[in-house]
């Protein structure tokens, strides 16, 4: 199932610009409909980046019990360290062009 589904173009984009989507089912455990619900925040300084979702509780339990390893901290940003409580934004950029 799409987070965003509609019969036209211009009706799948008022739903995606106004984020607008069904509720996750209660199905899928608490921490992955969070995860899931950050991830389609429309305001992207509360949305999390890769290194924000790494540092999830329930990410970071899931990997665990699959014994998948997580990159540290400091190979996934650039400057202070991601808090764990919070989702951060996009980094900062300078004034220089990409």
């Amino acid at each position: 199932r799409h987070p965003f589904d509609a019969s036209n173009q211009g009706a799948l984009i008022l739903k995606i610009i106004t984020g607008k989507y069904p509720p996750i089912p209660s199905s899928f455990s608490s921490g992955l409909r969070g995860l899931l619900d950050a991830c389609l925040e429309r305001n992207t300084s509360k949305r999390p980046d890769t290194a924000g979702l790494f540092r999830l509780s329930s990410v970071i339990q899931q990997a665990s019990a699959l014994s998948v390893p997580l990159p540290e901290p400091p190979q996934l940003s650039v400057g202070r360290p991601i808090p764990t409580s919070t989702f951060p934004g996009p980094p900062k950029r300078s004034g220089r062009p990409l």
